[in-house]
């Protein structure tokens, strides 16, 4: 899928874990702009499943994040590859 024979899955499983965790204990933060909004680490043809952060099935108390597109709704053409989508979260 991300067209270099010489990446793993090993190392696609830890870049997909990397773009989680930012979520769960956010290390990198967008500005103010964005309400210091935890963000996708990585390109969309490394990101696994961004429902998990589209939908904050990690129950998270963030205010909003800036979620890339994974690679499956890449291929659906359902959100645009590479592309930053602001998530608000009403409950936080």
């Amino acid at each position: 899928m991300t067209g270099n024979q010489s990446t793993t899955f090993e190392d696609i499983l830890v870049r997909w874990t990397a773009v989680h965790a930012n979520f769960i204990n956010p290390k990198y933060r967008a500005d103010e702009t964005y309400s210091h909004a935890p963000y996708s680490i990585d390109e969309s043809k490394f990101i696994s499943t961004c429902c998990v952060e589209l939908f904050n099935l990690l129950d998270s108390e963030e205010k909003s994040f800036l979620v890339r597109p994974c690679i499956g709704a890449v291929i659906a053409e359902g959100l645009e590859d590479n592309q930053y989508y602001l998530v608000k979260l009403i409950k936080n």
